[in-house]
């Protein structure tokens, strides 16, 4: 279970990066 739940952090962290790198792609 801690494992997972590590797992889905990472994920969510890796996609708000990439959505903030969209958003600044987007910006410019």
């Amino acid at each position: 279970k801690l494992a997972d739940f590590s797992t889905a952090t990472n994920a969510r962290l890796i996609d708000g990066i990439l959505l903030t790198k969209f958003d600044t792609i987007d910006d410019k």
